[in-house]
Order: C-alpha cells, then sequence, then structure tokens
C-alpha cells in the first residue's frame, strides 16, 4: 500500500511540472487568437497578423511542451518501477520536506488507485503571416450552354452569363461584379476549412462554399476559393445565364435531367410531399472526396434547387 501512495504522489508532481505549463500556453495561444480575430474585423490587419503568430508561437510552444511532457513521464515511470532505491529515497526527501511520516503518507492514500494523465497535443500548424490571394484558373463569359461542358463532372457551372470552373478564386466572381455577404467578407477560415457565404449581384442572391487552401495561413472568407455553388427558384433567374451541363437550368424538367445525366446516384423520394420532391444526387465513381457531386432538386417536376460541388481533392 505504501508503493501506491508513493507513485501516487510521484505522478502529481509530475503533472504539475511538465502540464500546467501546456495548459498556461494554450491559454495564451487562445486569448491571442480572440485578439487576433478581433483586429482582423476590424480592419487592423497588420496588428491582428501580429497577434496571429503570437497566438501560434504559444500553440508550437505547448505542444513541444506536452509532447517532452510525456515523454518525460513515461521515461520517468519506467525509472521508477525498475529503480526502488531511487523511488525511496525520492519519497524520503519530499515526506521530510513537507514534514510527513511514513505511517500518515500511507495512510493518506491507502484508498488511492493510481492515475493515468492523458495529454492532449496542439497542432500547431497555422501562423498569421501576409495574405495572399490564390490564383484560379481564368473564366470565360459567354451566354450560351455550348460554352459550358457536356460533361457534368468537369464542373463546370453558368453563373449570370459567365463561366467558372469549380473550384476557383471568390475573386474570379467579384470581378464579375459579384459582392460578398458584407457579415461574412472579413470572417477568419482557419488553414484547410470550410465555411459558407452568399454572393450578391443586381439583387440576385447565390449560395457558394469556400476553402481556405493555404497550408499555413488564416484566411478571410474574402480571400479563399469556391468549391461550391448552388442557386434554387426563390430567385428569378434568366435560363440563358443560369445553368450547367447540357443547359439544364432552374424550371428543367425532371426527364430532362435523367435525358442529360441518366440514371442519378442515389434519389430520394418524398411519399409524403404534395409537391412531388425528390432529390438526385450525382456522383463520380471512385471520387478521392466527398465535395464532388450535383446535386438536383425536384419539386413538382422541375427542376428548383441546383448546386454543384467539387473541392478539387
Amino acid at each position: 500500500m505504501e508503493q501506491k501512495g508513493q507513485n501516487f504522489v510521484l505522478k502529481i508532481i509530475l503533472s504539475i511540472l511538465l502540464f500546467v505549463p501546456s495548459g498556461l500556453f494554450a491559454i495564451l495561444a487562445f486569448i491571442f487568437t480572440l485578439l487576433a480575430n478581433g483586429k482582423f474585423k476590424a480592419g487592423d490587419f497588420e496588428e491582428g497578423k501580429k497577434k496571429g503568430k503570437l497566438a501560434n508561437i504559444f500553440l508550437i510552444i505547448g505542444a513541444i511542451w506536452t509532447f517532452f511532457g510525456v515523454i518525460v513521464t513515461i521515461i520517468f515511470g519506467v525509472f521508477l518501477a525498475t529503480n526502488e532505491d531511487f523511488k525511496e529515497g525520492f519519497m524520503q526527501g519530499y515526506n521530510e520536506g513537507m514534514g510527513i511520516t511514513t505511517e500518515s503518507t500511507t495512510e493518506a492514500y491507502v484508498t488511492t488507485e493510481a492515475t493515468t494523465t492523458e495529454a492532449t497535443t496542439t497542432e500547431a500548424t497555422t501562423e498569421a503571416g501576409d495574405a495572399t490571394t490564390e490564383a484560379s484558373d481564368a473564366t470565360t463569359a459567354t451566354t450560351t450552354s455550348s460554352a459550358v461542358s457536356d460533361t457534368w463532372s468537369d464542373y463546370q457551372i453558368c453563373v449570370d452569363g459567365v463561366v467558372y470552373t469549380i473550384p476557383c478564386s471568390i475573386n474570379d466572381f467579384v470581378a464579375n461584379g459579384w459582392v460578398v455577404d458584407a457579415d461574412d467578407a472579413s470572417f477568419i477560415v482557419n488553414v484547410g476549412t470550410y465555411t459558407y457565404t452568399y454572393l450578391e449581384k443586381n439583387g440576385v442572391q447565390i449560395s457558394v462554399d469556400v476553402v481556405n487552401p493555404d497550408p499555413e495561413n488564416f484566411k478571410m472568407v474574402s480571400e479563399c476559393d469556391v468549391f461550391s455553388v448552388g442557386f434554387d427558384d426563390w430567385e428569378e433567374l434568366d435560363p440563358a445565364a443560369y445553368y450547367i451541363a447540357k443547359g439544364i437550368h432552374i424550371g428543367s424538367t425532371y426527364e430532362e435531367v435523367i435525358a442529360a445525366y441518366g440514371t442519378p446516384s442515389d434519389e430520394y423520394v418524398d411519399e409524403d410531399s404534395d409537391y412531388g420532391y425528390k432529390s438526385l444526387t450525382y456522383e463520380v465513381d471512385g471520387a478521392s472526396s466527398y465535395y464532388q457531386s450535383l446535386s438536383i432538386t425536384i419539386s413538382e417536376g422541375l427542376v428548383s434547387d441546383i448546386t454543384l460541388e467539387n473541392d478539387g481533392q
């Protein structure tokens, strides 16, 4: 029983010395991340980048300290388990310094089982640096369906008479007059993560999903890449200006969709719907990503929603 008490005390001491600093660094990283976001939203990008760099530094230090703590704990634990003389000498010195007798130590921990401290390693791969806009494939202005590939999996979509190949930079849309939703434009997107927003032009609104492609830096929504575009029958869209492969557009019939693309990979029919609701999903066989598909909603026999997505993976 005395041995269990000694092991327990040693683990507490190791936990305090090795893992408490990791928690402090994590707190500091969190605080500076909040400060960085605040600065970005306030338009102070230089100060935001500085705060972001400090947050990244604290994350790295915390991760290294945690990793070091795990290694030391393992080594120290093995050493204690195989060296009784060291363990007894360590505990004797600790007890004398704390004024604790061997008997009181044994009694205090007689019912205590040793616990294992689990370290959580925080991946520190983000550093706020100078933001650079990713270049994308050039877009081509057109108003004819022949300019869009007849194969939907080429991921081309015509939006307001301009053909885009997904994924592409959100700036390709901005260059053609589309405006990013004001509430989302300065929202910070972490490395390799996704979010959604809306683009508006002349009273028409479309939905887009965006991704931060930068492997190292934070990006604002207005600097990200678009990997999904969708529009629906809530907007009065010109079929000659908003369509996908083989001219399918809002208002096309179910039969026209099947004739254009064949049997969908998945078709859901809502038997209880008064509007003949159907959801068609087309996917590429062997696609490397979930985000490579065409989704079409049918309501009352007509296309009511189109979403084309490709994350380029």
